[in-house]
């Protein structure tokens, strides 16, 4: 029981780190290319940053554990939804950085 509990622990950890390296490089990547577009780095950051999630916390957590189709079941839904709230949240992500520049008195180029 305590082995299961250390493989989810890990996974998780792992997988944050991981993902959150990825993020930061893809979202600061996508913004040098495309420095207009900020729904393109807040989509393409976070849904790459989730994929790596996902990939890494599920084979860590349950590699070795269960059949290999379920594993990949187990990616393929989490993963999706996962795609699904980023592209929700890209409003949300506008507001908060036009406000953000409003407050700070930074004129958006």
């Amino acid at each position: 029981m305590f082995l299961a509990e250390f493989r989810i622990a890990l996974a998780s950890v792992s997988a944050f780190f991981v993902s959150q390296q990825a993020d930061i490089y893809v979202f600061y990547w996508l913004k040098s290319k495309f420095p207009k577009l900020w729904w393109l780095r807040n989509v393409g950051s976070t849904a790459f940053s989730q994929f790596v999630d996902t990939v890494v916390f599920f084979h860590i957590a349950f590699l070795f554990v269960m059949p290999w189709q379920n594993i990949l079941m187990l990616i393929a839904g989490d993963y999706l939804i996962k795609f699904i709230l980023a592209f929700l949240n890209t409003p949300l992500f506008y507001l908060f950085a036009i406000r953000m520049q409003n407050f700070l008195g930074i004129c958006a180029k």
